[in-house]
């Protein structure tokens, strides 16, 4: 269901899944308290004195706490599940690409731009940078199942890191030769997934081995700047990604995942999308969440509960 132009990036609250948080890259931030419906999307401006929200975290313990980055402002958070807002830092004039918060600790948050890398520990009061060779860091994620294991990918080809200590310090495993993007896991196996691309070829990449090694499978050619991914956190079997592939396609496509014990055996695409309902393809941010996957794109969050 589409609701409010170009929605950077969209959250579902651990605690209920009926509360749906969307950030506008032009008007700020919209809270559903009922899954996201059609019609329900609220705009919260208590505090909230960004316009232009590009990236939302939400505390999976602690699901009153949530951070918010916006590109010309800075850093927001609140601890009321977003009634009110209070500014916690800035960043200047350059975009913010992605933050995180640790799941069990809102005190611990990590966050990036194109230029630097930022990680707090005391709930945004201070700030310290964390050193990416080249650049700064474009997605993170701290796993789920092991909360002081984190995830990040950087500007550049050597762009993939992990850390054990909660991002108080990373290391890379084998050169990737890639960009990598954004992170998903496993709901029980200790698997993480990566979008990776080498320019024109998109690649599912996935480690059981946090993060040392890495194993990849092609999805495609890509054309469109815009992707990510989103495991089926219900049924692992099945796995979505969002881009525009040489042969035409755009929009949601989606994989069968094969497993043999604790480890992945095949990925395979299935031909087409899956776009029915779907007005927009260019998908900022997919995300599954208690049966639904949502979608951000620049007409509106949509939602599937199939």
């Amino acid at each position: 269901t589409g609701e409010h132009a170009v929605l950077r990036s969209v959250a579902v609250s651990p605690g209920d899944p009926s509360h749906v948080f969307a950030a506008s890259q032009f008007d700020g931030f919209y809270r559903s308290t009922q899954g996201g419906a059609s019609g329900t999307w609220v705009r919260q401006t208590d505090g909230m004195t960004a316009a232009a929200v590009a990236g939302l975290a939400i505390c999976r313990d602690v699901p009153a706490a949530i951070y918010a980055g916006a590109n010309g402002t800075g850093y927001l958070k609140s601890t009321d599940a977003g009634d009110t807002w209070t500014g916690i830092g800035t960043f200047g004039d350059d975009y913010l690409q992605d933050l995180d918060v640790h799941p069990v600790d809102p005190s611990i948050m990590i966050t990036g731009t194109r230029l630097i890398t930022r990680r707090t520990t005391d709930g945004g009061a201070t700030f310290s940078g964390v050193s990416f060779p080249g650049a700064g860091g474009i997605a993170f994620r701290f796993n789920p199942a092991t909360p002081n294991l984190a995830y990040a990918s950087s500007w550049g080809r050597t762009s993939r890191w992990y850390s054990n200590d909660t991002g108080a310090t990373w290391s890379q495993p084998a050169p990737l030769g890639m960009y990598a993007f954004r992170y998903d896991f496993h709901p029980s196996l200790a698997i993480v997934f990566n979008l990776v691309t080498n320019g024109p070829g998109l690649y599912m990449t996935w480690s059981t081995t946090g993060g040392t090694s890495w194993d990849s499978t092609p999805l495609g050619v890509e054309l469109n700047p815009w992707y990510d991914f989103a495991l089926d956190q219900s049924d692992p079997s099945t796995l979505y990604f969002a881009a525009m592939l040489n042969d035409g396609t755009a929009g949601i496509h989606k994989c069968t995942v094969s497993y043999s014990g604790s480890n992945v055996s095949s990925i395979t695409v299935l031909p087409g999308t899956f776009n029915s309902g779907l007005t927009n393809t260019t998908v900022f941010r997919l995300l599954y969440r208690t049966g639904a996957l949502y979608a951000s794109t620049s007409s509106g969050i949509f939602r599937s509960l199939d």
